[in-house]
């Protein structure tokens, strides 16, 4: 053996490789392009050895994804290209038709709609035919090249043909149990919301994708959507109060970074995750409360903050009688009737620090 470095063919090394293809991926998503580059040359060597399906495509994908951060870009859409003669070499039609999914979405995210057009053209990856003939890995990936459609579609101009395609999705039951893919659709269907003119329910759309990312810092689905992501996101900084820093600070924090990264001023590290998240909380006290809901725990901080009703909507960025209907909710789980007794219920519960 060589060493425990994912280049040698013993079990540890195995292993090892393996751990690095997937820290590898792990990285990736959380745009640290930093950390990235060992482990991708690591899971290059398990790919050249090991070989199979998955982790070819991860270690190629990862590969395109750090050239093209790097702005390499040719030499990213060179990297898929060769993995896609090769998979059609050794008639892996799986990891053809990924690496070519792979390609589009790269095209897209770099603001080249017409060359991912060709792309996918020459690929036929929307084609009825070549989806019949995925079989069981097209019904597995059908809610990808639908995404990966309404992005074609979005990139063309046509925003109401691409919401209508990603509702779907995003509405399926655990859809938000996805991670990735839940993240790109939200995403993208902000920005089809917004060049419709709905700028409300875009940002809010926007905002349940930070929510959802920010715990892990799961940065790289959003970053795909590009500068078109831009304006929603200053619109949503916009309306952010400063007020609300220390209750929503792990998506504020992603959202900052957000902002620098599509805008180009700077190579931001990422930072580390935080540590609170806003998750599902389960009711203490031995159920005496019902479990409130990730926004319920955000209002509950909100008014520990001090922020009345209109300043509560433009921290969440919903209207006012939403904020009293949701309100409605929370004191009826708690079995109170004011804000005070509410925060009170909260803290003798263990709900607020």
């Amino acid at each position: 053996h060589r060493d425990s470095q994912g280049l040698g063919l013993g079990q540890k090394s195995y292993v090892a490789g393996l751990s690095a293809l997937l820290d590898a991926e792990i990285a990736v998503q959380r745009c640290d392009f930093d950390k990235a580059p060992a482990l991708i040359e690591i899971g290059r060597a398990f790919k050249e050895i090991f070989g199979p399906v998955e982790p070819q495509l991860v270690a190629l994908r990862n590969q395109a994804r750090l050239q093209a951060h790097l702005g390499n870009m040719d030499l990213a859409l060179q990297t898929l290209q060769d993995g896609q003669d090769a998979a059609l070499r050794e008639q892996h039609r799986r990891l053809y038709l990924s690496l070519a999914m792979e390609e589009v979405a790269l095209q897209l995210s770099a603001g080249d709609p017409a060359a991912a057009s060709d792309t996918a053209r020459r690929t036929r990856l929307l084609d009825d035919d070549a989806a019949r003939q995925g079989g069981g890995w097209y019904r597995a990936k059908r809610d990808a090249l639908r995404l990966l459609d309404a992005r074609l579609r979005l990139a063309q101009g046509d925003a109401r043909s691409a919401t209508r395609i990603l509702t779907s999705p995003q509405q399926s039951r655990r859809s938000e149990s996805r991670g990735g893919f839940f993240l790109a659709v939200t995403t993208h269907r902000a920005i089809a919301l917004w060049e419709q003119g709905q700028r409300n329910e875009a940002a809010r759309q926007l905002d349940r994708a930070l929510s959802s990312a920010a715990a892990e810092f799961h940065a790289y689905p959003i970053t795909t959507a590009g500068s078109a992501l831009l304006p929603v996101l200053e619109f949503i900084i916009e309306r952010r109060l400063e007020t609300a820093a220390h209750t929503l600070r792990p998506r504020l924090q992603l959202q900052a970074w957000l902002l620098t990264y599509l805008r180009g001023e700077r190579q931001t590290p990422w930072p580390q995750p935080a540590a609170d998240s806003v998750e599902t909380t389960a009711a203490t006290q031995g159920g005496l409360i019902e479990a409130l809901t990730g926004r319920e725990v955000e209002l509950l901080r909100l008014l520990q903050a001090g922020l009345d009703n209109r300043a509560i909507a433009d921290a969440l960025l919903v209207s006012v009688p939403t904020v009293k209907w949701h309100l409605h909710n929370l004191y009826g789980k708690l079995n109170v009737g004011t804000r005070t007794a509410a925060l009170h219920a909260a803290q003798r519960a263990g709900l607020l620090a």
